[in-house]
């Protein structure tokens, strides 16, 4: 934006900063603010991707982006509705108009409502956390910090940045402001803030009732202060608290408080009226003071320049000059002359335990879940580097999954929304251990991959379940219903590269992300003869891949930049149900159609569907009743298939212990079939093809599983009273 000033008078100019003459009360006219927007095309914002590193860290913010925004009061509104920030946008009617609310589902979270090219509107949730701020996979300190980044440096949605925001119809105070009563000492070794009486604070996350997570105006620290002693002051100037602002004091007193001071340089900072501030400095030889305007968008005009905030203005002229010659030094603190100064070991009537209110540690419903894993986290695979330690909190009911540096650490490192996430069981080929799994979060055109370890197979098992429930893609939904078991054998054998390399090895992605890899062999490069299991595929898993890379020579996990020579990409579907698919597949460089090469996998890919208890209850009730009527009726149905059939009924009699009746009854059914009760081998030997089929194929498949089921133990009592129909047919 370019902002033109037309004034009829000024007083006094210097280095283009607006003055108020010290003999004279009076402000200065009004300028005329002519607001000449360049209205520049959101195509012309380039999504911004993290240059490669050696090591891969997700990098959550740095400090080379542009993450300047406008300040709050141009986009926050409060606790709005989502069809009132629908009706908002629309009435805007510009493409990359957005608005930052609370949301309404979960209070503390917000959420970025935003109007898109094609005049639609798309809602993207963020969480929040002791200050910190998760949108996708990345963290941001401030939600000013958030807009700046999806403004300048990346696309929300994809070619399309954050342009133009929409502002609310008067300003909605972002964070509630509290202010002490009384005194607090902190408890050492934990995340609190000591408290003077006065101290004023931004109220960023509330914990709980006793406790909130806050930055104190005072010192900009952050941190636990109990909400037993603080007072609600929202509404109030928002600058209230900070050390060099002076809500009370006149003209007069400002002047005469600097002229006190012996040093050149300082300063302090007090309102003059609606929307003006005046910033007053002490020169060699008088008080000098300055105008600051506060336009309705939230910026602070001063020199002729844009500010998000006072403390921006303050920074900026401790750098250069405000007079020639002239900058800000040190501010007049306001606290030292109006507060009472609170005496060591001094704690208020009240004072809260925080080891009973930590909110991370305790379990708000029963598939909570806390542990300690490692992390490598990164957006290539797969991700190198060291595992880092840290204390995971799984959230069920809320889809979050947080982590902390330490146990009882309060502000976490990293926050997972689940239910952007997808898990998959890792292969000990890729780390050379078998309790690994990986979280791949996919949103907002980014991929971020936490790969994570535990001390155990079985703890990593227990994570990677509870994960897949609290994701929603487990094999048994929750109101019970069918269940999916799917599995993938995959054999790698050979491949054939147009342009030959040594230290060649396979990545095995599922779904895009990398789960195991072959050996580096320099002596048989294109050989491989590598198998591997992957049980319990979820079911959104839709494709597995097979990468072939150029490998550092005797570096297992490294892998040399740009060095892709080929990869195929499998549909899960396109596989034969329990049939193995061997055959040569095209190895494609990149998105192109072009050949690198060939490579030999053999594949087998099993998909059973297993319905629920409760739907084949009664049906197992009658397989099981003592005259046995539904499995001569199965067997007339199913002509044609007598060997599933028999397989099947085995294995549920074997499961009830109730192999013997099963086979006398076929032994029975078999031998009246003949119309004469001949020997077992007669029968055996028998070629109608009636249900004697399937009778003779039930006592083939019965005699295997009795002498296995029965040969180390006795008879089940169950069974017993069915002796006697064999020992009557001269079997024993």
């Amino acid at each position: 934006n370019v902002l033109i000033y037309v004034t009829s008078h000024v007083e006094k100019m210097a280095s283009g900063v607006m003055m108020i003459d010290e003999a004279d009360d009076t402000e200065l006219p009004e300028p005329i603010y002519l607001r000449l927007d360049n209205h520049l095309n959101p195509t012309d914002y380039a999504s911004f991707r993290d240059e490669e590193d050696d090591d891969d860290e997700i990098v959550d913010e740095d400090s080379s982006l542009d993450l300047s925004a406008p300040p709050p009061e141009s986009w926050f509104h409060g606790a709005i509705s989502r069809h009132v920030a629908v009706s908002r946008l629309e009435a805007v009617g510009l493409a990359g108009s957005y608005l930052i609310r609370e949301s309404e589902a979960h209070p503390g979270d917000y959420a970025i409502s935003y109007l898109s090219a094609s005049r639609s509107v798309h809602h993207f949730k963020i969480h929040s956390h002791c200050g910190d701020y998760y949108i996708g996979g990345r963290q941001f300190y401030s939600l000013s910090d958030l807009i700046g980044f999806y403004t300048n440096n990346s696309c929300i949605l994809e070619n399309e940045s954050l342009y133009v925001p929409v502002l609310p119809s008067k300003p909605v105070p972002l964070y509630m402001q509290l202010k002490a009563s009384g005194p607090y000492m902190k408890t050492s070794d934990t995340d609190e803030l000591s408290v003077d009486t006065g101290d004023v604070f931004l109220l960023l996350t509330r914990l709980n009732d006793d406790w909130g997570w806050v930055r104190s105006q005072r010192t900009g620290d952050s941190g636990l202060i109990p909400l037993a002693i603080m007072e609600d002051m929202t509404g109030q100037d928002i600058n209230l608290g900070k050390p060099w602002f002076h809500p009370t004091i006149t003209k007069e007193d400002a002047m005469n408080l600097l002229m006190t001071t012996n040093r050149v340089g300082t300063f302090l900072l007090r309102p003059s009226e609606p929307g003006k501030y005046s910033l007053s400095v002490r020169t060699p030889d008088k008080v000098q003071r300055f105008l600051i305007n506060k336009d309705l968008s939230g910026y602070y005009i001063f020199g002729g320049r844009q500010f998000n905030c006072l403390d921006d203005v303050i920074t900026r002229y401790r750098k250069e000059d405000i007079l020639e010659g002239l900058k800000l030094d040190e501010a007049v603190p306001y606290f030292d002359r109006h507060r009472p100064v609170s005496k060591p070991g001094s704690i208020p009537p009240r004072q809260p335990d925080i080891n009973k209110n930590q909110s991370h540690i305790q379990a708000s419903s029963t598939g909570d879940k806390t542990g300690m894993l490692q992390l490598k986290r990164g957006k290539k695979y797969p991700v190198p580097g060291q595992w880092k330690k840290f204390y995971f909190v799984l959230k069920f009911d809320e889809h979050k999954l947080l982590y902390y540096e330490q146990e009882n650490s309060h502000r976490a490192k990293g926050l997972l929304d689940l239910k952007q996430c997808k898990v998959y069981m890792a292969h000990p080929s890729l780390y050379g251990r078998d309790d690994c799994f990986v979280l791949r979060l996919h949103y907002l055109n980014e991929q971020h991959l936490h790969y994570m370890v535990a001390e155990t197979t079985d703890v990593a098992e227990s994570w990677f379940h509870i994960l897949r429930r609290c994701i929603g893609a487990d094999d048994q939904a929750p109101t019970g219903g069918v269940q999916q078991i799917r599995s993938l054998t995959l054999s790698i054998q050979d491949c054939k590269l147009a342009k030959p390399s040594s230290n060649v090895c396979c990545l095995v992605c599922i779904d895009g992300v990398c789960v195991a890899r072959t050996k580096v062999e320099p002596e048989t490069p294109c050989v491989f003869d590598e198998s591997y299991q992957f049980e319990s595929l979820p079911p959104y898993a839709e494709t597995f891949s097979v990468e072939v890379e150029a490998s550092s020579k005797g570096k297992r996990f490294i892998l040399i930049k740009d060095t892709s020579l080929g990869r195929v990409t499998v549909h899960l579907t396109d596989l034969p149900n329990g049939q193995q698919d061997d055959q040569w597949h095209q190895l494609l460089a990149g998105g192109s159609k072009v050949s690198r090469g060939s490579i030999r996998l053999a594949a087998r890919f099993k998909h059973e569907v297993i319905l629920p208890y409760e739907e084949y209850k009664q049906l197992t009730e009658l397989l099981l009743s003592d005259n046995l009527m539904t499995i001569e009726m199965l067997a007339e149905v199913c002509k044609d298939h007598h060997a599933e059939l028999a397989s099947t009924l085995i294995h549920i009699f074997c499961r009830y212990d109730r192999v013997i009746p099963i086979l006398a009854h076929c032994l029975t059914k078999a031998v009246e079939a003949e119309g004469a009760r001949f020997s077992y081998i007669t029968v055996m030997r028998t070629k109608r093809t009636d249900n004697l089929h399937f009778y003779r194929q039930c006592f083939h498949l019965v005699s295997s599983e009795y002498s296995s089921h029965y040969a180390d133990g006795p008879v089940h009592e169950a069974d017993s009273h069915w002796l006697p129909s064999f020992h009557s047919q001269g079997i024993h």
